[in-house]
């Protein structure tokens, strides 16, 4: 490493597991989430998105926690420097350490990326088909209602008709 410049690579390291970590569990969280959306689960979906936000806020925290350090190592320099920037300046053993910490991490995020858009996908088309379902009922039984639970409301019944019929 350049002389004058200290990090603490076992902490950033640290940090970094932590951040994977819960990249790992929010990537489980979204799978639960696609297989309750799939299931027609509406409970569990909304269980999964309230975990979710959790999550996102441990995520922030911990990324919170490496800029910490790496801004640590900007008061030594130019300015906050990147890992990836780091890198090079470190002797082998650390910098392996470090670069299997950023896979794990970056693999999560990725994963944890790519369900979410999975999701939001199925989710659309979820709602789209219900849409569509809601408007053929519609034609079916004109005048009648259908409230955000899925409950039908058929209209009122006409004067025309006794109870003979």
């Amino acid at each position: 490493m350049s002389a004058g410049i200290i990090l603490d690579v076992d902490a950033l390291c640290r940090v970094l597991g932590e951040e994977a970590g819960v990249g790992e569990t929010l990537r489980e969280i979204l799978r639960q989430e696609q297989r309750a959306i799939i299931g027609l689960q509406a409970e569990e979906v909304l269980a999964c998105v309230a975990r979710r936000r959790t999550l996102h806020e441990e995520l922030e925290a911990a990324a919170g926690r490496r800029r910490a350090l790496l801004e640590g190592v900007a008061g030594q320099g130019d300015g906050p420097p990147t890992i990836t920037a780091l890198l090079p300046r470190l002797s082998p053993a650390p910098r392996g350490r470090l670069q299997a910490a950023v896979r794990r991490l970056r693999r999560a995020l990725l994963d944890a990326r790519r369900l979410e858009r999975q999701n939001r996908i199925l989710a659309s088309a979820s709602l789209e088909a219900t849409g569509d379902l809601l408007q053929a009922l519609r034609g079916m039984l004109p005048g009648t209602r259908y409230g955000a639970d899925a409950r039908l409301a058929p209209p009122p019944a006409s004067e025309s008709l006794d109870r003979r019929a």
